[in-house]
């Protein structure tokens, strides 16, 4: 199995604020068992570029002049999609709207 991995410890503590240890462990069990977040914290890194690379794409189609600045800035977007990944992005959203995305990534994961 998979030891304790920087960016564990926000997820447990949104999911224990919200609900009791046993549940709380629970999903975290459920949200690490997903490919995309073994390889993420397994630090995979030829997956966690294609994730950077389709994160890229739908950037471009969603939000073209922000992805064009991004590239004419040469901003690395790598590392901080990987901040963002590994915390579920606890650590970077409100509370109040980290609760619906949650509700959203959750159910789109079961």
């Amino acid at each position: 199995g998979m030891g304790y991995v920087q960016g564990m410890g926000s997820i447990g503590a949104v999911l224990l604020m919200h609900m009791g240890s046993v549940a709380a462990m629970s999903a975290l069990r459920q949200i690490l068992s997903r490919e995309h977040m073994r390889d993420i914290f397994a630090m995979r890194m030829s997956a966690i570029s294609n994730y950077v690379c389709a994160f890229k794409v739908f950037l471009a189609r969603q939000l073209p002049l922000l992805a064009a600045h991004f590239r004419e800035q040469h901003i690395n977007l790598q590392p901080i999609l990987l901040q963002w990944w590994m915390t579920l992005f606890s650590t970077y959203i409100p509370m109040r709207l980290l609760t619906r995305l949650w509700d959203i990534l959750l159910h789109c994961m079961s």
